[in-house]
């Protein structure tokens, strides 16, 4: 009996075994879970907004815009992370190309944690802005009053 060496597996042509698909399934199922909670999240939003709204002043306007912000992003991130989600379950569930669409993956996740990185570093501009103000607020209030 003769034996050949096999060729080595291309990238285009390597499957992952069963417990590998497993663990990328598992990681598509939480980054799915994750989008739909922030979502949900982001919808919880709108009636604080709209209570915000009916409070005429100035700080119901600016609640108002908090909300509005919150709702905006809890949506950006929750919609990155589904479809993060849904291309790694697409990875584990399809034989063909898996290092293909792998790949293709880690690119939708990157793009879900970079969007939740500037957002977050966003938040962080406006909390730090925020707190400024509301120290030296009283102070020029004080000032200008007389």
């Amino acid at each position: 009996m003769e034996s050949h060496p096999s060729a080595p597996a291309t990238s285009e042509s390597y499957e992952f075994t069963e417990s590998q698909n497993e663990v990328i399934l598992a990681t598509g199922s939480r980054a799915k879970l994750w989008g739909t909670l922030v979502l949900v999240l982001g919808v919880l939003m709108i009636p604080g907004m709209i209570w915000a709204l009916s409070r005429a002043s100035g700080l119901g306007l600016l609640a108002a815009a908090a909300y509005a912000y919150l709702l905006v992003n809890c949506s950006i991130i929750g919609i990155c992370f589904l479809q993060a989600g849904r291309s790694l379950t697409v990875v584990a569930e399809t034989e063909g190309s898996d290092i293909t669409h792998l790949m293709s993956s880690m690119s939708s996740l990157g793009r879900a944690f970079s969007v939740l990185i500037l957002i977050t570093g966003l938040v962080v501009v406006f909390a730090t802005l925020g707190i400024v103000a509301s120290l030296f607020m009283p102070i020029v209030l004080t000032s200008a009053g007389g």
